[in-house]
């Protein structure tokens, strides 16, 4: 097939040749009364946690205003419970050190000690015990710089900074350390002010069998799963579920939670070049995206469009390399992307609603093709 050809259905990706992911059903659906405290965190499970703290704790050790104070408190392993207040802090600590969103509320930071390749799971909510309706979290993550300060320029906000959810709806980021060090965790708000949150720290474990928070599964037989012809287990080795065509049958849907590329579904193209698959995003108020990932050949050429349309469908598309840094796509109106000739490695198709305010529902299907 020409690219011409491949240009002529949807198309978001080449393996190699071409790459196609085709918007075949979308569907725009009127919805009122929408709950923006439901979004696409990991739902709750018996986490092990190190430590869950009670009122007896007064919310556990208080966060520092100055990013870069070794006198931040530690966190080592799974807290939840820990109670921030912003209200004395000093204002806008970082806004937001080159990411595009606004994050002029006041910070207060924690600090963890990573070695690169570590993964947190950090939920942040508005404090319910508060009435605090004009509050807007923000969770971010910042390098410290070796000198008492932080760095100000992440190779990409999409792997450090979570504001996905409008008003007081929570927030959930899965933060894959990038390097080896100390970085801090930040509180932030996209309102002016100070105020009161909460936040959870999550550690998940990989291959303990219990899926924690942060993890779209965990099973005793991951890794010989239906993709490499084992048993039918559709948890992979690094706990993400396989979605597409695998030697134990075809799983045509996206599997939740698969909010960030730490939590991606990952496509699987067994004994065929083309899988469909089917999902949703702004439904049942989640504010966070359907994100897909993608192995990618070397000199694999990316394209994205959609025929015939006028308007926006309800979602977006867009490709992102494995910092997180946009390849193509994310415009309004109807996707377009063409990239060719990218190096080999791992890529993420990544579908959000296009009104991630109001969250009017759109339905996708994504037919996603690996010509050789």
């Amino acid at each position: 097939m020409t690219r011409t050809a491949c240009f002529s259905l949807l198309l978001a990706a080449s393996l190699s040749g071409c790459f196609i992911v085709d918007s075949a059903l979308y569907e725009n659906l009127p919805r009122a009364g929408t709950d923006l405290g439901v979004d696409g965190g990991t739902p709750e499970e018996d986490l092990g946690v190190d430590t869950d703290l009670g009122p007896a704790d007064g919310g556990g050790p208080q966060a520092v205003t100055r990013c870069g104070d070794p006198a931040a408190p530690l966190l080592i392993g799974t807290t939840r419970g820990l109670r921030i207040d912003t209200t004395a802090a000093d204002t806008a600590a970082l806004t937001p050190f080159g990411c595009p969103s606004m994050a002029i509320g006041n910070d207060a930071f924690y600090r963890i000690e990573v070695v690169a390749g570590d993964y947190w799971h950090f939920h942040l909510q508005a404090d319910a015990a508060f009435s605090e309706p004009d509050r807007n979290p923000i969770v971010y993550a910042v390098k410290a710089d070796g000198a008492g300060g932080c760095q100000d320029s992440p190779a990409s906000c999409a792997t450090v900074f979570a504001n996905a959810c409008a008003g007081r709806s929570d927030e959930h980021f899965g933060f894959t350390a990038p390097s080896s060090g100390t970085f801090y965790i930040g509180v932030d708000d996209a309102t002016a002010g100070g105020g009161h949150y909460a936040l959870d720290v999550i550690r998940p474990e990989c291959g303990n069998g219990v899926q924690e928070h942060g993890e779209p599964c965990d099973e005793a037989d991951a890794g010989v799963g239906v993709d490499a012809g084992g048993p039918a287990s559709t948890c992979n080795s690094r706990c993400r579920k396989i979605v597409g065509a695998t030697a134990g049958g075809n799983f045509p849907s996206e599997s939740e939670v698969n909010d960030n590329q730490r939590e991606a579904n990952v496509v699987s193209f067994f004994g065929t070049m083309s899988v469909v698959i089917s999902g949703d995003v702004g439904v049942s108020g989640d504010c966070y995206p359907d994100v897909f990932e993608v192995n990618v050949a070397a000199g694999g050429d990316v394209m994205v469009g959609q025929p015939g349309c006028s308007s926006d469908p309800g979602f977006r598309v867009d490709l992102r390399d494995s910092t997180g840094a946009l390849r193509g796509g994310g415009m309004p109106g109807c996707p377009a992307i063409s990239v060719t000739d990218l190096p080999a490695g791992t890529y993420f198709v990544t579908v959000r609603s296009s009104t991630p305010a109001d969250l009017t529902p759109a339905f996708y299907n994504l037919s996603i093709t690996n010509l050789p």
